[in-house]
């Protein structure tokens, strides 16, 4: 998962970076990142900022993207990117990916009377989803694994412990197998968001924001294998 994700922000980081030209960006600039993503956006995308953009002063939050859309709101953070609610339709999106019901290759979990399930467990846009969906499949489970990082939801599933609703890119399918059936139809889409202060200068926000975009419009987001 890090390796395909620092090969997503890699593509992201080059195609933003060329799309910025002179004058250069200069001054603070204030940026949260889901908590999910923060280890492949500092490892790719922060040194080449600094390189390629060095009067650019950076100060990055990781956080969930609730928290960082509240602090945008504020005023506390200048940009975030955040995962998309249907009840928030204004954003700019930058990517979308696919969240896929999922079980361990090695163990027919669906079939057990009740089903064990991984689920986030905290305030967060995939974990409400999750149960939204378990509510419309009308299955009898029970939440066997929690944990703060998707990473570790993913690798219950990954060790056979339980099934769980996972962002396509995290999905191994030599580990996992998508689940058919009431399941099946409960898929649902991951969208990612750019959003932007108030109170930043207009004219900054919209290039960042422009640049970002249309990077990200070249991101594919495949199936692992």
């Amino acid at each position: 998962f890090e390796d395909f994700m620092a090969e997503q922000f890699f593509k992201l980081n080059a195609a933003t970076l060329s799309a910025i030209t002179k004058p250069q960006l200069s001054g603070k600039l204030r940026f949260g990142i889901p908590t999910d993503y923060a280890q492949d956006f500092l490892h790719s995308f922060m040194p080449a900022l600094a390189h390629e953009l060095p009067n650019l002063d950076a100060r990055i939050v990781c956080d969930r993207s609730r928290n960082l859309r509240r602090q945008v709101k504020l005023g506390q953070l200048d940009l975030a990117i955040v995962a998309g609610e249907p009840d928030i339709p204004e954003e700019q999106t930058l990517w979308t990916e696919r969240l896929i019901w999922v079980a361990p290759i090695s163990s027919p979990l669906e079939e057990r009377e009740t089903i064990p399930v991984a689920l986030l467990s905290d305030n967060c846009i995939v974990r409400d989803l999750s149960l939204d969906s378990l509510k419309k499949t009308d299955i009898l489970h029970e939440q066997v694994f929690s944990s703060p990082v998707l990473e570790n939801v993913a690798a219950a599933v990954h060790s056979g412990f339980a099934i769980s609703l996972l962002p396509e890119s995290l999905i191994s399918p030599n580990q996992v197998r998508t689940l058919s059936g009431p399941f099946e139809s409960n898929h649902s889409q991951l969208l990612m968001n750019m959003v932007a202060s108030p109170m930043i200068d207009e004219r900054i926000a919209s290039r960042l924001i422009g640049c970002l975009k249309t990077a990200a419009s070249q991101l594919r987001y495949q199936h692992k294998g």
